[in-house]
């Protein structure tokens, strides 16, 4: 009898050290054995942190960090996203995929810091799951003061006859639709075929004195700096290229605008899932997170990191802001045409920019 306890209790011994050696392989290979020796990531150009981070997070974690430009959002359209590791795309952006559920939901328990997210920065649908925020930003007018003094902070100076040829605007449907909603006070969203006829209308109006329709701002940065340009649809985030021109500012006009957030999504079954979190919570550091805010001011996304910004970018309204500014602003995310429009905005489209 005595003999047989001792088998059971030998036997029972057994498992509990299988079991636990089980557990600590696991743990050693999802730590250690699945860092992967490259991270591929699609993304504009300059909007992966700073290059000093990213030599930091290869040095440290032996990853080769490749980079592949985009130089229009909807570019990603035409790729096989598992080709990459990590998209850079807009919310508004990141609903066509996860409707057709062709992302990875985030693992909180590897991207940490996104408990330290500041408020501006979160969104508020299911769409989290799959998206960790970078910045945030708006969509307004860069003007040129010394060529347009009386722009009163409008959408109109887009749509002024008087400076034909002289403006570009945003090679992207939805900013375009909601810049002539916003202009022409129209239904924000366009719900009937009536609505959308009058934002088509304004848009083929506007079309004879558009200079060039852009799918990033920054490339007109010799026709901002030298007047050939006097006024250009842009991103907040585009600013900051040309604060070292007095005559340009950024306004935010005040029939209202859209407000929008940028983030990392991982393709679906993408073998290099760990990594990718591993690089994204590098990026949410605090001090990391601070470092690109700095090197081009736009916002933080940890909130921790905001509390450490200097005064003078907390006090610009190109970059933050203000209570009443906030209450003229509509997320880009929550622009959606009823389905029934898609195909001919589309094909309005691709005749207007073309």
């Amino acid at each position: 009898m005595k003999n047989s306890h001792s088998s059971y209790f030998f036997i029972l011994v057994s498992i509990v050290i299988i079991i636990f050696s089980s557990f600590l392989y696991l743990q050693f290979t999802q730590d250690f054995e699945t860092i992967s020796p490259s991270l591929k990531i699609y993304n504009w150009e300059d909007y992966t942190g700073t290059p000093e981070l990213l030599q930091e997070f290869e040095k440290i974690y032996g990853t080769k960090i490749e980079i592949e430009i985009y130089e229009d959002e909807n570019e990603i359209l035409d790729k096989n996203i598992s080709d990459y590791d990590l998209i850079m795309m807009s919310e508004s952006f990141l609903k066509k995929y996860t409707k057709s559920k062709s992302l990875e939901k985030i693992r909180p328990k590897i991207v940490t810091n996104l408990k330290n997210l500041d408020s501006e920065c979160m969104i508020k649908s299911t769409n989290s799951k799959y998206f960790v925020p970078y910045t945030w930003g708006t969509s307004g007018v860069i003007v040129n003061e010394n060529y347009i003094s009386d722009h009163r902070y409008s959408w109109d100076v887009l749509w002024d006859k008087k400076y034909s040829n002289r403006i570009t605007m945003l090679n992207n449907i939805e900013e375009l639709i909601i810049a002539a909603s916003f202009d022409t006070k129209s239904q924000i969203f366009p719900k009937t075929q009536m609505e959308l006829e009058t934002i088509k209308d304004f848009l083929k109006f506007q079309k004879s004195g558009v200079y060039k329709y852009v799918s990033n701002p920054i490339d007109m940065y010799d026709e901002l700096a030298n007047g050939t340009i006097w006024a250009a649809h842009a991103y907040s985030s585009d600013y900051q290229y040309f604060t070292n021109i007095d005559s340009l500012k950024y306004y935010i006009p005040t029939e209202g605008a859209a407000i929008w957030i940028d983030g990392f999504v991982i393709p679906k079954n993408s073998p290099n899932q760990y990594t990718a979190e591993l690089f994204l919570n590098f990026l949410l550091e605090k001090n990391n997170n601070l470092n690109i805010s700095l090197e081009y001011e736009f916002p933080p996304c940890n909130k921790y990191s905001k509390e450490l910004l200097p005064q003078y970018l907390l006090n610009d309204t190109s970059i933050f802001v203000d209570n009443k500014t906030r209450q003229r602003l509509y997320f880009l995310a929550d622009f959606d045409l009823p389905e029934k429009f898609n195909s001919q905005m589309d094909d309005f489209y691709k005749k207007l920019v073309e």
